[in-house]
């Protein structure tokens, strides 16, 4: 995959996706590794530590195969990703249920730097980590349903000092 940075704007909005620069998957777990050799992909091309934003990519992608469908009902997630030289931008789109993470608290999500710490894992109900890793490890998250889709945006900084 060639990755084509854009040069100059700070904000990824309206911004040409690069070539290849999307995956397409079914909602099947199994899917995972490849949805992570993507995200590593596009990473490498954008001279960018994958880790923390393939976590974060990772849990937004298997909360859609595991809950936005009903049982039994089997759909797609799309992953796009972009670039400039100040963020990288992935893209999740699914048709499913809606669900706006951004909006959730309680499950253990903080939602601003300074708030009660975590409880400890023996402490912790079920249900939320994804939220939460999505949070500690993206820059921005935002979400909207447009047309009967899910479409939720994580930016990362790419030139943090």
């Amino acid at each position: 995959m060639r990755v084509s940075q854009q040069r100059g704007e700070d904000n990824c909005n309206d911004r040409p996706y690069f070539p290849d620069g999307k995956l397409l998957l079914p909602t099947d777990l199994n899917e995972i590794p490849k949805l992570n050799a993507f995200v590593e992909e596009v990473c490498r091309e954008v001279s960018f530590n994958q880790e923390t934003t393939e976590q974060a990519v990772g849990k937004a992608v298997v909360n859609v195969m595991k809950y936005a469908y009903p049982p039994g009902q089997h759909g797609d997630v799309t992953i796009e990703a972009a670039s400039n030289n100040l963020r990288l931008k992935f893209t999740i789109i699914d048709c499913g249920r809606p669900f706006d993470p951004t909006t959730q608290t309680g499950f253990d999500t903080p939602t601003a730097p300074g708030t009660v710490a975590a409880p400890s894992a023996e402490e912790r109900s079920v249900g939320g980590m994804g939220i939460r890793i999505m949070r500690q490890n993206m820059d921005s998250i935002n979400y909207e349903r447009l047309d009967n889709l899910n479409i939720l945006t994580l930016r990362k900084e790419l030139n943090v000092e």
